[in-house]
């Protein structure tokens, strides 16, 4: 399998690893509040679903991905880095946008 193939399918596992983790723990957390008022419902569940996605996201992305943006003298390519989370970032801040409305 070509190795840009390999990447995509570690990008997509730890996506759905994230998704599903943060799935899991919003429905406790919104089960937890289910006695408050809607908003105050909602607000929790949303602050802990993001908290939980991006949590989990981020730290599988970085045991995926810690060897990528070392170089051989042992330092990091940071430009490599600032890169990548740009585009992290960026598709992130779409797909919220899109999610959210």
């Amino acid at each position: 399998m070509k190795q840009q193939y390999k990447e995509y399918i570690k990008l997509n596992k730890t996506i759905l690893l994230g998704f599903t983790a943060s799935i899991i723990i919003s429905a406790i957390a919104a089960q937890l509040f289910s006695g408050q008022a809607h908003y105050l419902n909602a607000t929790p569940t949303l602050m802990v679903d993001y908290i939980v996605y991006f949590s989990t996201f981020g730290s599988l992305f970085y045991f995926d991905n810690r060897k990528k943006y070392v170089l051989e003298s042992g330092k990091t390519d940071k430009s490599t880095l600032k890169k990548d989370l740009i585009k992290i970032i960026s598709s992130f801040g779409i797909g919220s946008g899109i999610y959210n409305n």
